[in-house]
């Protein structure tokens, strides 16, 4: 969340975040799909994912994983050209171990996010032992004759690849899927390292320029995202997603109208898509057109009347055209919706001064501070606590209503 400011121009603030991960690509692309998100039903389909439920996850996982794509990727280098090396005999302990662990984590689940990865590690596996470990059979030809007896042997729990895609083609998935995690976690580093490696290995894999766009601009590479998304749009032109994360970009980098393009583009492609009528009507009011950002605020809504981003913009505009107590109405009902979201606070603070009613915008911009500390934004807290002095300094007690 951005710092509340005292203009309206960041009253929208809500607004300005990169849609979530593209976990869910369209099947057809064969990306990994991830628990709780999956919705293969219709793959011709690439649903606005949700947020991934992180409680799971701990900091050690993040370690684990991020150990594990640097021993990857250590691997991988050692082909110059990008294709998967064979195993070494060196290698198999430390794959099979790896193998191991991913068949206890990922289990039997088809949509666990490390499924791609394992089937990758799975596949290289294979491939070792079908070329260097004899079977019983081999040794041993008259036991190919006899009933088949069960084996305690600990190979015998792990799956074996029936992967139809090339070996390859499995890295970059699995790569990509590390990279989705990592990025959740918020280890986005170590992120774009995976879909780097997902696109070296993958230079059609439209969903890792997709978050790998995302990534970048999180950590504020702003050219870089815009030309990730442009890569994943020539891929896939009718990815509504890759033009509403591109328009964000541009909406940042103050170039309105090309931002204004891509959400238009954006909703053609997806008209029921409540984001891009979002996005739309941030940027028409960074335009100085707030009667038309409404329209488009307005349908965001109706698509989503849940959309706290949508309301919470919707009063900026309003503030914008004077309909004080209107905008007051969106703000709390943004807050009804989600009671932790800060910035409605503030903003409704702001609405709250216009009616001089000073009182009541001291607590809304105290609630704000105490849930700033609970989120351990300690920058955010900052500048509302010198927006709340400049108000107390400017307002005796004996002035409040």
């Amino acid at each position: 969340m951005l710092a509340a400011t005292q203009d309206l121009q960041a009253l929208s603030t809500g607004a300005f975040t990169p849609s979530a991960l593209d976990w869910n690509f369209p099947f057809t692309d064969v990306t990994p799909s991830i628990p709780q998100l999956s919705d293969n039903a219709d793959p011709l389909q690439a649903p606005i994912p949700k947020p991934i439920d992180l409680t799971s996850y701990s900091e050690n996982d993040y370690d684990w994983l991020a150990n594990v794509l640097d021993e990857l990727i250590e691997f991988m280098h050692r082909d110059e050209n990008w294709s998967v090396p064979e195993l070494k005999e060196n290698d198999y302990d430390w794959a099979h171990a790896l193998l191991v662990e991913l068949v206890d984590t990922v289990g039997e689940t088809d949509t666990h996010p490390l499924r791609s990865l394992m089937e990758f590690v799975c596949q290289i596996v294979d491939n070792y032992e079908d070329k260097y470990v004899p079977k019983l059979t081999e040794l041993f030809p008259e036991l190919a004759e006899e009933t088949p007896i069960e084996t305690t042997d600990e190979n015998s729990n792990l799956p074996r690849s029936t992967s139809e895609l090339s070996d390859s083609e499995l890295a970059a998935h699995g790569f990509f899927s590390i990279g989705c995690l990592l990025s959740a976690g918020g280890r986005l580093e170590n992120a774009l390292a995976a879909y780097d490696t997902a696109t070296f290995l993958k230079p059609d894999h439209v969903g890792a320029y997709n978050n790998r766009g995302i990534a970048r601009s999180m950590i504020g590479q702003y050219e870089l995202a815009i030309a990730d998304y442009s890569a994943a749009i020539r891929l896939k032109p009718d990815y509504a997603e890759a033009y509403n994360n591109r328009a964000l970009i541009k909406q940042l980098l103050e170039r309105y109208q090309d931002a204004l393009a891509d959400c238009d583009e954006a909703i053609r492609l997806k008209p029921d898509y409540a984001e891009a009528y979002l996005n739309r009507g941030v940027v028409k009011i960074q335009l100085n057109q707030p009667n038309k950002a409404i329209s488009d605020l307005d349908e965001a809504i109706r698509i989503n009347p849940n959309f706290t981003e949508a309301y919470n913009t919707r009063g900026g505009a309003k503030l914008l055209l004077s309909k004080i107590n209107e905008a007051i109405a969106d703000f709390d009902e943004t807050i009804r919706i989600n009671p932790e979201f800060i910035n409605a606070y503030t903003n409704r603070a702001q609405a709250k001064i216009i009616l001089t009613s000073i009182k009541e915008a001291k607590s809304d911009l105290q609630t704000a501070m105490d849930l700033a500390e609970q989120q351990q934004n300690t920058d955010l807290k900052a500048s509302i606590a010198a927006r709340l002095q400049q108000l107390n300094d400017s307002t005796p007690q004996t002035d409040e209503t």
